[in-house]
C-alpha cells in the first residue's frame, strides 16, 4: 500500500480548521469558520464581495 492509498483511506482530514477568525485592523474578515478537509475534496471560500 502506497502512502496515497493510505492517505485516500483515512477517515481523519488532512485538514482541520476550528475557531478561525480574521481581523484587518479593527475590522473583522470573518469569524469563528471550522471545517474539515478531507483527501480528494477541494474547498473554496469566497465572501459576500466575491473575493
Amino acid at each position: 500500500m502506497t502512502i496515497m492509498d493510505r492517505i485516500a483511506t483515512t477517515d481523519e482530514p488532512l485538514l482541520r480548521v476550528d475557531g478561525l477568525t480574521k481581523h484587518y485592523g479593527p475590522r473583522i474578515g470573518c469569524a469563528d469558520v471550522s471545517f474539515d478537509l478531507y483527501p480528494g475534496e477541494v474547498l473554496g471560500i469566497v465572501g459576500e464581495s466575491g473575493s
